[in-house]
């Protein structure tokens, strides 16, 4: 068997060489001193064609500069160029023994793209921040680590750096009477069981009161489906939540004076099926609230002529018909559910939400058997 001779093996080491150089996906360029360039691979081209220049001609004024500059620190250089439509980074060597730098130079046009788009993306994020009126959060479930944006502290009373980014730091404002369903649905998103939720809870702000706040989260999962981050948004609905009190309150006001007075009250909606009875109306009808709700008014309020016992008017789709208050002609007997007869005078109103649109009627009648006797 014959072996190589060391020049042989040298021979295919630098046809090896070559041959990666040649086929290296990395321009290389090799530039001597003053300026001219004696090698480029294949993927130089670009370059070489942004530059018009050929192997053997000198490189373009501006790139001198920096050829000699390299030369005379004797220290490498990084640097980024656009040739044409395309960006390089360039690593420049200095090989100061053999009187030539080395250019290499990487097309990073897709990384250049993408830190393009995600930029962009970051100043319309921050953008849409500052227009919008919600706190951000955002939980990295493999750190603990969670970001509040300026606002979600800022509607707390808090400050940079006033809040620590964890969660028991979140936890510890969160009213006592509220935490438990607030740690239920966050545990269920956390675990995978759910991949978001709406919870809305009171918050301890740094003066000391509270606010009302609707907390929405969404889970990121890996490719194993097991959440790794959260993230959502706080928006303070204190207001919403004074609205609805003073709603329930009024409510209550006008269920407690419908219960004490003596007139009989039913209401119905739209459609004309009962929606209330007050005890009055309850005791005349004979029907309880639990049993009529839901019912055509004419199966609850049976009412007859009291002259000859025939049908009267159906006064709640007469009243919806014509989008007007309507009363009896004063002989009407209503027939409650045990039998009993009781001469009453009534009236049908429409009920008109804010537009003024009717939404269901409202009876009122009165017994006035003894007056008729």
């Amino acid at each position: 068997m014959v072996m190589p001779t060391d020049s042989t093996l040298l021979e295919i080491q630098i046809k090896l060489l070559e041959r990666v150089t040649e086929e290296s996906p990395d321009a290389l360029v090799r530039i001597s001193s003053d300026g001219t360039i004696h090698y480029a691979n294949a993927a130089s081209k670009p370059l070489l064609d942004h530059w018009s220049r050929r192997v053997g001609e000198s490189v373009p004024d501006k790139w001198h500069h920096l050829i000699s500059g390299t030369f005379l620190s004797n220290k490498s250089r990084e640097v980024e160029s656009r040739c044409g439509d395309k960006t390089f980074a360039f690593h420049v060597v200095p090989m100061i023994d053999h009187g030539y730098i080395v250019l290499y130079g990487r097309d990073i046009t897709t990384r250049k793209i993408t830190e393009e788009e995600l930029r962009a993306s970051e100043q319309r994020f921050a953008l849409v921040m500052r227009g919008t009126n919600d706190g951000i959060w955002d939980y990295d479930l493999r750190t603990g680590e969670i970001h509040f944006s300026p606002r979600w502290r800022e509607m707390l009373g808090y400050g940079e750096g006033e809040i620590a980014n964890h969660f028991k730091a979140w936890q510890d404002m969160i009213h006592p009477d509220d935490l438990g369903q607030v740690l239920d649905v966050w545990t269920d998103c956390m675990e995978g069981l759910t991949r978001s939720f709406t919870a809305e809870y009171r918050m301890e702000t740094s003066f000391g009161d509270w606010i009302w706040v609707e907390c929405r989260g969404l889970a990121l999962q890996d490719e194993n489906n097991a959440p790794i981050r959260l993230a959502g948004s706080h928006t303070d609905i204190s207001d919403r939540k004074q609205a609805e009190e003073a709603l329930f309150r009024e409510k209550e006001r006008a269920q407690t004076t419908l219960h004490s007075i003596g007139d009989a009250v039913v209401t119905t909606d739209i459609h004309g099926s009962i929606d209330y009875l007050n005890p009055v109306a309850e005791k005349l009808t004979g029907w309880t609230l639990e049993d009529a709700k839901g019912k055509p008014s004419g199966d609850v309020l049976k009412l007859i002529n009291e002259k000859n016992g025939e049908p009267a008017d159906d006064l709640v789709q007469k009243c919806l018909a014509e989008n007007r208050t309507v009363r009896t002609a004063g002989q009407t007997v209503l027939i409650s559910r045990s039998g009993l007869e009781f001469a009453i005078e009534d009236s049908v109103a429409p009920i008109r939400d804010r537009e003024q649109n009717i939404i269901g009627v409202v009876i009122v009648f009165d017994n006035v058997s003894e007056e008729r006797q």
